[in-house]
Order: structure tokens, then sequence, then C-alpha cells
């Protein structure tokens, strides 16, 4: 483990998913490339950061586009139904 790695995390406060990848990373990294993303590890961290943000802004358009979706069917299912009813009501009016 290192220390000054596990450190980063802290200071960024990494998601305990990203320290787990970044740990698998950084476990087969050469020497020369583990010194080079401690050393750059601000730039590692903004990019998570601007990842998870943008993610998060998709899953929230995605839930919207849902929320939309099962409002439309919904009213379909109503209009559909009311026009079953209506249809039956006239029915009814006409045997009478």
């Amino acid at each position: 483990m290192n220390v000054l790695l596990e450190k980063l995390f802290e200071n960024y406060d990494i998601s305990p998913k990203d320290r787990y990848e970044i740990r698998q990373i950084y476990s087969f990294l050469p020497t020369y490339k583990k010194k080079n993303l401690l050393d750059n590890f601000d730039y590692l961290a903004s990019f998570l950061k601007i990842s998870h943000n943008e993610m998060v802004k998709e899953q929230e358009l995605l839930l919207w586009k849902i929320v939309s979706n099962i409002e439309n069917e919904v009213k379909q299912i109503g209009k559909n139904m009311l026009k079953s009813k209506v249809r039956e009501a006239l029915e009814i009016v006409k045997n009478w």
C-alpha cells in the first residue's frame, strides 16, 4: 500500500469505488508511471469529479425522461379507459 496514494485519496475525497480501481491500476504500473500518477493526481481527481458530475446529470435526464414516458403512458391508458366507458354507456343508452 502506498501511503502517499492513500493520503491523496483522502485529500481529494475520492470515492471508494474509484479508490479500488486506481489501486488496481497503480499496482501494475512501472515505477516512473506511479510517480507520474502521484505527481499529477490533481488532474486525475479533477477528471473524476467532472466525470461524476456528468454522470449525475445524465442520470437525472434519463430519470426525467422515464418519468415523462410513464406519465404519457398513464394518460394514454386513462384516455383509452374513458373511451371504453363512454362506448359502454352509449351502448347501454342505445339498448335502453
